[in-house]
């Protein structure tokens, strides 16, 4: 099998410590999450693999990142070979941790004693240097002549098959290898011996914004308390912050610790008023092997003009009324667009219900979001950036059944209108004729009368 080993130029090299419970959690959206921030140039035209490594005891990621099309480049124009790179085959051989660090075609490859950790750092490129990347150098060379296509990076199968190397010295690897190559000796075929198979797990994303929002809701509401302030933002180490009052301590740490898919980072910042505490809480993303969506850019403004102004018009047609809004631009990348709104009483869940209802069909997403109360308990203030996005999952940017709790959590309680008292009815009785006065004579009685329904004076006569 031809061997190919690929220059610095085309790759980058990163080593990443192996959390404790790397085990129980999935490696691919561990590793994703790293690149985010280690990688500059990380977005979904790169690719990258890894080989899980255990040197001086201690657990490494050693992980390889490409674009996607300079790998496709290799690929058709070394049909069928096995690909390496300095750092693959330097980190393989028996003297790595006793060599130091070392010079390799300008990269500085090796084993920093001092600090107990593997290193691989890039050349700083001239015109030069990067022309000499285009062959290795001999001593490399002669290196693939010895190293087993499963030390190899970016293998075509779905099922990466890889050498465990957890418990076994680095020397005692080699010596494995080596055995295997002999035997292969002479044959056709490379002979594997019988290696475990790693399934990729599932990527696991967090719930939309609006879903954590009506989470929190639904428990704030159900412990007795309220929320004076709720923010999510992607792109801050704490992703959602909250400010809650009216709930003991405890209670607050219990709701803290329910959802699997965050992180409690912090409780600060307690104050009290009237005697209840007010507690700020802040959860870190990409909690026990959650990771986020990746987001990408509006392709032009104009081509957004047309979705934004369908947002605007739904909205106020709810009676929400918008106090401004930025566009996709170049000043910001064409990376969002932003509206901030307000929203009286229950209008709150039906503007919630036209973001979730364009997120869905326009494939956006929620990246930063938040919500206040003021003006009496039942004025709503609402500020939503959204982007476009990268991936393609199940979960859905929709609030649930319990949505009616969302309000409710800020404190808002539905105005019961006052019935006014029933009127009482008044019956018009019959006036009766008021006597006047009479005159009795020979023949007999005449008397005079007040008839008030029509205010005349009447005789009736009475005869004995």
């Amino acid at each position: 099998m031809k061997k190919i080993i690929i220059p610095r130029k085309d790759h980058e090299v990163y080593f990443i410590s192996a959390p404790v419970d790397i085990k129980r959690r999935p490696v691919r959206p561990f590793i994703y999450e790293q690149l985010q921030k280690l990688h500059p140039a990380f977005s979904d035209a790169s690719v990258f693999d890894w080989q899980h490594l255990a040197i001086n005891n201690i657990q490494w990621f050693m992980v390889t990142v490409m674009d996607r099309e300079t790998l496709e480049e290799y690929r058709i124009l070394h049909k069928g070979a096995a690909f390496y790179t300095n750092t693959t085959i330097a980190v393989h051989k028996k003297d790595f941790i006793s060599g130091g660090i070392n010079a390799i075609d300008y990269e500085l490859i090796g084993f920093d004693i001092e600090n107990n950790r593997p290193v691989s750092f890039p050349p700083e490129y001239s015109a030069e240097r990067a022309s000499a990347d285009s062959s290795p150098p001999p001593a490399q060379q002669d290196a693939l002549r010895y190293i087993p296509v499963w030390h190899g990076i970016f293998t075509e199968n779905k099922q990466r098959l890889r050498l465990k190397t957890l418990g076994i010295s680095i020397p005692a690897i080699i010596l494995l290898s080596l055995s295997f190559i002999l035997a292969a000796k002479g044959t056709k075929n490379t002979i594997r011996p019988d290696l475990p198979v790693e399934h990729l797990a599932e990527i696991k994303y967090l719930p939309p914004a609006i879903e954590m929002l009506e989470k929190f809701s639904c428990d704030i509401v159900e412990a007795g308390g309220r929320m004076a302030y709720w923010k999510y933002n992607e792109e801050s180490e704490q992703i959602i912050e909250i400010q809650i009052q009216g709930i003991d301590l405890l209670k607050i740490y219990g709701i803290c610790n329910r959802y699997e898919f965050l992180s409690l980072l912090d409780m600060n910042d307690i104050k009290y008023k009237e005697g209840e505490p007010i507690v700020t809480i802040q959860f870190v993303k990409g909690g026990k092997g959650y990771t986020l969506a990746k987001n990408n850019v509006f392709p032009s403004q104009e081509s957004a003009i047309q979705l934004i102004n369908q947002i605007s018009e739904s909205l106020q047609k709810e009676k929400v009324s918008i106090s401004s809004e930025i566009l996709p631009s170049d000043h910001n990348r064409k990376s969002f667009y932003t509206i901030t709104y307000t929203a009286k009483d229950l209008n709150l869940i039906s503007s919630l219900d036209i973001i979730a209802a364009f997120c869905n069909e326009y494939s956006l997403n929620i990246s930063k979001m938040d919500v206040s109360i003021a003006n009496g308990n039942n004025f709503f203030t609402v500020n939503v950036s959204l982007s476009k996005s990268g991936e393609s999952f199940h979960a859905l940017h929709s609030p649930g059944n319990e949505k009616t709790k969302i309000p409710v959590a800020f404190g808002y309680k539905e105005e019961t209108p006052i019935k006014a008292p029933p009127e009482k009815k008044v019956i018009d009785a019959k006036p009766e004729n008021s006597l006047i006065g009479s005159i009795r004579d020979t023949s007999g009685q005449i008397v005079f009368y007040h008839d008030a329904s029509t205010n005349k004076i009447f005789i009736r006569g009475s005869y004995e």
